[in-house]
């Protein structure tokens, strides 16, 4: 299974939540039994009953950064970033960083970008597929601005408008409990 459309299936838009479960450990939970060949539903509470000896049980340690930032073109026009790169406790502290920008019109390298808080950024390199790389400006450090104005990156099938009230909710229920690194 190497090529990306093996792992598209049908999943109608009334079975997507749009909200997390109420309890943590109530999200569902799938399970595929190999040797069996088969699938069963399960809740995360029912992790202890499931694992056997000799299981090997992944934990995600990875912080997801409120990375995406809504702005506005010096043209006027919106601007929806994702910031890709994060630096880790102690690593140097660069505000120039890789995105992904999702506008009407792809900028041109110069384009000023405006953001809330008063930060503003450059298009400084032009990478493909909607990467750019941008300077920011801004009287934050770029991950404090984040942590304060950037919103939850959710996948595509979870809709939210820009001024969602549950993403609030969001930055704490769409982050692993064992969170350590960004990412």
């Amino acid at each position: 299974m190497f090529h990306i459309e093996d792992y598209d299936y049908v999943l109608p838009e009334e079975l997507i939540a749009q909200a997390p479960a109420p309890e943590r450990d109530g999200s569902r939970l799938l399970v595929l039994e190999r040797s069996r060949k088969s699938l069963s539903d399960h809740h995360f509470f029912d992790l202890p009953w499931l694992l056997r000896s000799g299981d090997v049980l992944v934990v995600n340690n990875t912080r997801v950064v409120p990375a995406r930032l809504y702005g506005l073109k010096n043209s006027g026009g919106q601007v929806e970033l994702l910031v890709l790169e994060h630096s880790d406790e102690g690593s140097p502290r660069s505000n120039t960083r890789w995105c992904l920008l999702k506008a009407s019109k792809r900028p041109k390298r110069g384009t000023r970008l405006f953001f809330d808080n008063n930060a503003e950024g450059v298009v400084k390199d032009l990478g493909e597929d909607g990467l750019v790389k941008v300077a920011f400006e801004s009287d934050l450090p770029m991950d404090l601005l984040l942590e304060k104005k950037g919103v939850m990156p959710l996948p595509p099938y979870i809709k939210r408008e820009k001024d969602d009230q549950r993403s609030g909710m969001d930055r704490e229920r769409y982050q692993t409990e064992f969170s350590k690194r960004k990412g």
